[in-house]
């Protein structure tokens, strides 16, 4: 398969200019969609909490994983919009919005389902490419509003904007946004 840019993409690994990879990094893998105008099109965003699914991830940037999978309920369950501390992850294929939040972990909808307690480093083996995405960003994004809640310039409090992606000082209108580089 042919990528943009001159990448090349087999099962094998990813090729680029002649550099080869031989396996895609575990947490570069892709699942959902979380192109830049989903991401700014916070309206959109909001308008698909109803149907979408919730990632929970705990104070220790730990999540619920069940046969290789993070267990995502349902967003609506949680509460009737997201809050200011929630994060928009993207949207799956088949069209739903993933939010994630800090919160306790909840036990999936099948009672009998097998679960475990696992963060991103002792998970990244287990985690199909969705899963890996999901909680990857998750993590950083919900760490990152963590430790940028006062604005770098001049040390006012900022808010979330941008469905999670950035933060604003109110007074000035100065934005933040997280590191995107890998």
């Amino acid at each position: 398969m042919t990528g943009t840019g001159g990448q090349e993409r087999s099962d094998r690994g990813m090729s680029l200019g002649g550099f080869t990879l031989r396996n895609v990094p575990l947490l570069s893998r892709v699942g959902a969609d979380r192109a830049d105008e989903l991401r700014t099109d916070v309206d959109a965003a909001l308008a698909g909490w109803g149907d979408a699914l919730l990632l929970k991830v705990d104070q220790r940037n730990q999540v619920l994983i069940s046969g290789g999978r993070v267990v995502l309920g349902r967003a609506a369950k949680h509460s009737a919009t997201p809050d200011e501390h929630a994060v928009f992850l993207g949207r799956m294929p088949d069209g739903v919005h993933v939010w994630a939040v800090r919160g306790a972990l909840e036990a999936p909808e099948d009672p009998h389902a097998e679960t475990e307690v696992l963060d991103l480093r002792r998970a990244g083996l287990v985690f199909d490419d969705t899963s890996s995405q999901l909680v990857a960003t998750a993590t950083a994004l919900l760490n990152w509003h963590e430790s940028a809640r006062f604005s770098a310039v001049d040390g006012a409090p900022t808010k979330p904007s941008k469905a999670g992606w950035a933060r604003v000082d109110p007074v000035t209108g100065r934005e933040a946004s997280p590191r995107m580089d890998p």
